[in-house]
């Protein structure tokens, strides 16, 4: 299999089998947050915002709807079929902490 940061669309492509646990791979560069095994699998598209943050803020967006079906306000994770299964998501900085790991918490911030 090969690896997951090479996927379009890495998240979903886990998700798809269940995977509990994910990891990116983000890089900072002028104060973006950038994805990939390798520095040379960067792009400009691949991003830490638009790989992982937004599709799993879709997906929990779709999770817990507001319809007239729900009363309460939920709080399911990401599974459908298991929705109080946490969903874990690993950030391996290939960048320096220092610097890299701030912007994280910020990224991090919507979730």
């Amino acid at each position: 299999m090969k690896n997951i940061d090479w996927r379009d669309v890495p998240f979903y492509s886990a998700l798809s089998v269940g995977a509990i646990s994910i990891e990116a791979d983000v890089w900072l560069y002028n104060n973006t947050l950038f994805v990939g095994h390798e520095i040379s699998a960067l792009t400009k598209d691949r991003t830490f915002e638009s790989l992982y943050i937004n599709p799993i803020l879709d997906v929990l967006k779709r999770q817990n709807p507001s319809t007239p079906f729900v009363k309460s306000k939920t709080n399911n994770g990401v599974f459908d079929t298991s929705s109080g299964q946490t969903l874990y998501l690993f950030v391996d900085l290939k960048t320096g902490g220092a610097e890299t790991w701030p912007v994280v918490i910020k990224a991090l911030e919507p979730l």
